[in-house]
């Protein structure tokens, strides 16, 4: 009796295994989701905001519909959004938000991908791009918007409070006192004229080239502050271009090599006595040369000021903005994507004619007119 109930079991439990894929693929035939454009896409002009529509039908409602669909999809000639999924009447409606950068189609390619138990296929769709609408008051109509724009800016400014020129200071050696004293009083001299974002350039570009470098960052730090940021990262200090670590190690290079000529010379007398006197002066010439090349750089610093070396050619650059607005394409009848107070470092990768493509180091972007962007 116990064998029949052990074998009825075990033939219960492979049908179970048999049937459950059939039961599974049947349940799922019972959904067949699909992706599919409602319409034809009308044309977009370019800069301009404009939006079409993607519906999925065919989806079971007590699961979650997918999001995040075109995520990493844009194409590089267009900003692409996509706005959560709407419910109706059994089919969700996902609303793309299309921006064209450039006068050509935005071609959407078609691509799958996979969401729990389900492989989805988004079609593929292509949207003509026509050229910006002319103006419809005159030729100078993008220019009276700038001049608006950076006039706004400037009265806005004007009204702002501007706190005191910060005392703090650092005591550097004695040979860098004078350089120090000098990149003070420059600052000073700009911040004393309302001229706020100037001021944090030429404190970050020393920062950055001079040999006082590191005793000037409390001081920006301190302005900053003052002006309202919460968060600025400092400087990187590369003295005449060339990076701090790249001193460091010849200087430790020379010491070492000076290290080894006393320290690990063979045992033997006569090497030892040849070694220790034909190279002690190798030796205290080496250490002679890091002395005149360390103040050959203090005389450079002093008379011929800083020597951006290898920096002009670099596509990407350092540089602080006036106050103004980021647009998400060069276009002031862009959608504003950012707001920047004055003084706010950034890093400019990109130029398009009057604008320049700015990046703040908290994560904020944007286009930002060119007359607004101060390089360093």
């Amino acid at each position: 009796m116990g064998r029949r109930k052990r074998v009825f079991r075990i033939g219960l439990l492979a049908h179970f295994f048999i049937f459950l894929p059939i039961i599974l693929s049947a349940q799922g035939r019972l959904y067949e989701p699909r992706f599919r454009w409602l319409g034809s896409p009308a044309p977009i002009h370019m800069g301009e905001r404009d939006e079409i529509l993607i519906e999925l039908a065919g989806w079971d409602s007590r699961e979650r519909a997918p999001t995040g669909i075109f995520l990493g999809k844009a194409p590089l000639n267009a900003i692409l959004g996509e706005s959560p999924p709407v419910a109706t009447g059994g089919v969700y409606h996902y609303t793309i938000t299309l921006i064209p950068l450039e006068e050509r189609n935005i071609v959407l390619a078609p691509f799958s991908f996979q969401h729990g138990s389900y492989s989805l296929n988004i079609p593929g769709i292509n949207v003509q791009v026509r050229p910006p609408r002319a103006p419809q008051l005159n030729d100078n109509t993008e220019e009276a918007a700038m001049t608006d724009e950076l006039a706004r800016a400037s009265n806005l400014f004007y009204q702002m409070t501007v706190p005191p020129f910060p005392e703090t200071r650092e005591t550097p050696i004695p040979l860098l006192q004078g350089q120090y004293d000098r990149i003070i009083a420059g600052a000073r001299v700009l911040w004393d004229e309302r001229l706020l974002a100037e001021t944090l350039a030429e404190l970050r570009r020393n920062e950055r080239d001079s040999l006082v470098g590191p005793y000037l960052a409390p001081l920006r730090r301190e302005i900053e502050q003052a002006l309202g940021f919460g968060f600025t990262e400092n400087e990187k200090w590369r003295p005449l271009g060339i990076p701090f670590i790249s001193y460091t190690l010849f200087i430790i290079t020379v010491l070492s090599i000076g290290a080894f000529f006393f320290v690990l010379s063979p045992h033997q007398k006569v090497l030892r006595r040849f070694l220790i006197l034909r190279h002690r002066k190798s030796y205290v010439i080496a250490v002679v040369s890091v002395l005149i090349i360390g103040l050959t750089l203090i005389f450079l610093e002093e008379r011929l000021g800083n020597i951006p070396v290898g920096r002009f050619n670099s596509p990407v650059r350092s540089a602080v903005l006036r106050r103004t607005q980021g647009y998400r394409v060069p276009d002031f009848r862009g959608l504003v994507n950012d707001r920047f107070d004055e003084g706010q470092p950034v890093i400019v990768s990109d130029h398009r004619f009057d604008w320049s493509y700015a990046e703040a180091p908290d994560g904020r972007s944007g286009w930002v007119p060119r007359s607004a962007v101060i390089t360093y």
